[in-house]
């Protein structure tokens, strides 16, 4: 008797999950087999033709490499700079409170706003140039497709490594003081007090960040679609900005769903690594 009333505790809980993750992925999965979708029904039956044409696509492999590619970079740069920034705040000195507080201005503020921003500052005459042609360097263009990428990895990561920083130092601050005075008397040095206490200390952390962190860079739009919608050519063109061009420029929603279901065993894989490491 005590199971079935356990049972009916859990009912709106699977109820909600049904309805706010389930259906919304069965529907897609659904609508990719056909061709079209029309009032919200899919029509015209095709079944794994869009999956063939996807996985012929050498332009789709060629966004993917370039999608991980973006994300890879963003999130090794972020975590360095965030993690050397934890660090560095983390230590007692006078104004590390307004420290604190203006390096988090970047993720405080809108997508749109830091796109529009920096697409300012990367213009052919804006501040990045001036500054290359004061010091006698060569001026770039940061939107040409030699420098697309860059840019964008660039945006990503001012935007994104204050959220590193805030994950760190909370961490930092959660490792017991007495384990550094215990590494000190063993006679350990600064570097290997690092590695054997305070990384494994930000292990749960690290693990955490980086899953967000990829899932929130993998699926990044905002900033490169109002800097360079993909371009020049395909340069900059990740995984969505194809998907909302094939739904939105070609029309082809059910293809672009197609292309949507393809990547999601890859979040299911980090998710599932992430939550196994943490459970360690």
């Amino acid at each position: 008797m005590r199971k079935v009333i356990d049972y009916w505790f859990i009912i709106p809980v699977i109820g909600i999950i049904s309805a706010t993750v389930l259906f919304p992925l069965s529907y897609g999965f659904w609508a990719s087999f056909y061709r079209d979708t029309a009032r919200g029904t899919p029509i015209d039956f095709v079944g794994l033709a869009n999956y063939f044409r996807a996985l012929s696509s050498g332009n789709f492999y060629r966004t993917v490499l370039r999608t991980f590619y973006y994300t890879g970079a963003c999130l090794f740069v972020k975590t360095l700079i965030g993690l050397g920034a934890a660090l560095l705040l983390n230590q007692q000195f006078k104004g590390k409170g307004i420290m604190r507080g203006i390096i988090i201005i970047p993720w405080t503020m809108p997508l749109f706003v830091v796109a529009i921003m920096w697409y300012g500052i990367f213009e052919w005459r804006g501040p990045a140039n001036t500054a290359l042609k004061f010091l006698g360097l060569p001026i770039i263009n940061w939107f040409g497709f030699d420098w697309a990428m860059t840019s964008i990895i660039i945006i990503n990561i001012w935007k994104g490594f204050p959220f590193y920083f805030m994950g760190f130092l909370a961490g930092l601050q959660s490792i017991p003081r007495d384990l550094y005075e215990a590494a000190e008397i063993d006679g350990a040095s600064t570097w290997q007090s690092f590695r054997n206490v305070t990384l494994p200390g930000l292990r749960p952390v690290l693990l955490t960040i980086l899953m967000l962190s990829t899932i929130w860079t993998f699926s990044e739009f905002v900033t490169i679609f109002l800097t360079t919608r993909g371009g020049p050519g395909h340069a900059t063109q990740t995984m969505s900005i194809l998907v909302y061009e094939t739904a939105f420029g070609a029309f082809e929603l059910n293809y672009a769903l197609t292309l949507s279901i393809l990547i999601l065993p890859f979040f299911f894989v980090l998710i599932y690594f992430t939550v196994k490491l943490l459970t360690r």
